[in-house]
């Protein structure tokens, strides 16, 4: 799905999968809205994190393993409007943890001015952290927005506290 699969083409895989009919489109439609709609609710403290970080001023970028609803629907949010780099697998057929995936997103970070080295990387994947240190970005799993602050500030980031 994450790949450029078709909301139909998934939505009509998990139905057989669990042994349904398939789902007419105006179904896959309604499950395609709710499901993008679920994922684009960000937690509260997640936003004032996000908001902290825009305005020290910092390059912000997403790198997503997400089909092509959901990146519409994250590009479509107000909230979004602070990122300046949003990489999703559906755009670039490559997905975390595969080496590409982060080699795409550290081009696009170059455009701003910003090397590997001095990207920050949250995953609340371990499998896509180790990778992404890899690449030469400073990596850190993702467990909570008080513990990505705590490691944010240790790495130099100018977030105060």
């Amino acid at each position: 799905y994450d790949l450029d699969l078709s909301d139909a083409e998934y939505w009509r895989a998990v139905a057989s999968a669990a042994g349904a009919e398939p789902p007419t489109d105006a179904v896959i439609e309604q499950l395609t809205a709710r499901d993008v709609a679920r994922w684009s609710r960000p937690r509260v403290e997640v936003v004032g994190l996000v908001a902290d970080l825009y305005g020290a001023g910092l390059t912000l970028g997403v790198l997503s393993n997400a089909p092509r609803s959901f990146a519409a629907g994250f590009r479509s949010q107000p909230w979004a409007r602070v990122f300046d780099v949003a990489v999703f697998s559906c755009d670039t057929g490559v997905a975390k943890p595969a080496p590409g995936a982060y080699r795409r997103a550290v081009e696009e970070f170059a455009r701003h001015g910003v090397a590997a080295h001095e990207i920050v990387f949250l995953d609340d994947r371990p499998a896509n952290v180790g990778p992404a240190r890899a690449a030469g970005l400073v990596a850190h799993r993702w467990v909570g927005t008080d513990d990505a602050r705590d490691f944010l500030i240790g790495v130099g980031v100018p977030l105060g506290g």
